[in-house]
């Protein structure tokens, strides 16, 4: 079931609300049209003052955010006689409420988490993905994308620091049962099964959704030019080790509205490490090291104590040779991805 999980497949992972008193969650018809466009501010007349980038939600409030996730998945498979293509592209759209239920002494936020609507198209080859909730009503359908409706209008919590960590998520129980609800397996999963489900739900979606929205940021006062960099844990890319360092720099401190608005451009370097040969039940594989790249804006409103808004990317291009038998063949793949957050309310 992990594979079904991979819902939100972070572009440049950047880790890191003032808001408005308990209301209705944003669902206006525009809620899924999502904005690409840079925020436009005035810049301050002093680009030297030092601020502290803080998250400050307020109990009893609640924030709205739209995530936006875009991949493209472009393959090339050759051999002697022939070359196929397949594309794959996918858009996710998420609206999310958070109301913040309580904060420590230590500026640690406890919050009710809610994805109240989700939208995904998509397609691979001829293959079409579309699902919409609130609209999918068939029970084939529902079964088809259970993954998705579970998470829908089924709140979970999390705690975040005032720099951004996410500290944790719980009781997530109430997607983990009612996924296995729709899917049947409601009765016959062991314990031991549903809490390894519940991991995974917790890893693959919910933490890539949330780190995309609660971002880390420096512990110090920080202002115009001021660099810092978040070295990412090593991952696997095929036979591949890779150490993604994220770079960010403060590159203006702007008025948005009468809020203060740290503008943030982010970059990512990359190391790449291991062998590139590979020989497998007699097939021998020859990679090519992956080519990466990655960057975007970040604007962090220093006011409320929250994200405004980021729009962040990342590709990877990758290529593999394989020969068995005196037969050869390639593959390549160029593997896109854009995320964008948005600040509603």
């Amino acid at each position: 079931m992990k594979k079904i999980f991979i819902i939100l497949i972070a572009g440049l992972i950047i880790y890191g609300c003032g808001g408005q008193k308990k209301e209705k969650p944003v669902e206006s018809q525009n809620k899924f049209n999502f904005d690409t466009t840079d925020i436009k501010a005035v810049p301050v007349a002093n680009q030297n003052q030092l601020y502290l980038l803080r998250y400050k939600l307020q109990k009893g409030n609640t924030y709205n955010f739209r995530v936006t996730a875009i991949s493209k998945d472009e393959q090339t498979i050759s051999n002697k006689d022939t070359t196929m293509s397949q594309n794959m592209e996918q858009t996710m759209i998420y609206n999310l409420g958070f109301d913040v239920t309580d904060i420590d002494a230590d500026s640690t936020m406890e919050m009710k988490t809610t994805i109240n609507s989700i939208k995904v198209d998509g397609s691979a080859g001829t293959q079409k993905i579309q699902y919409q909730s609130g609209l999918t009503k068939d029970t084939a359908e529902i079964h088809k994308y259970a993954e998705y409706e579970s998470l829908v209008r089924n709140p979970f919590n999390i705690r975040i620091s005032k720099l951004g960590d996410l500290l944790d998520i719980y009781r997530v129980e109430g997607i983990v049962n009612k996924l296995l609800k729709i899917r049947g397996y409601a009765d016959s999963l062991k314990s031991e099964e549903k809490i390894t489900l519940k991991n995974d739900i917790t890893e693959s979606v919910l933490k890539p959704i949330l780190n995309q929205i609660f971002r880390k940021m420096p512990d110090n006062k920080v202002s115009k030019d001021t660099t810092w960099k978040i070295e990412q844990p090593a991952t696997s890319l095929m036979v591949f080790q890779v150490e993604n360092t994220t770079i960010f720099t403060i590159t203006g401190i702007e008025n948005l509205n009468g809020d203060i608005i740290a503008d943030i451009q982010g970059g990512l370097k990359t190391k790449i490490s291991g062998k590139n040969t590979l020989n497998q039940q007699g097939v021998n594989y020859e990679f090519t090291k992956p080519e990466t790249s990655g960057g975007g804006k970040i604007y962090f409103n220093i006011t409320k104590g929250l994200l405004q808004k980021t729009k962040t990317s990342s590709s990877v291009k990758i290529g593999v040779s394989m020969e068995s038998r005196g037969q050869k063949g390639n593959k390549k793949e160029i593997i896109t991805n854009t995320n964008i957050v948005e600040y509603l309310q």
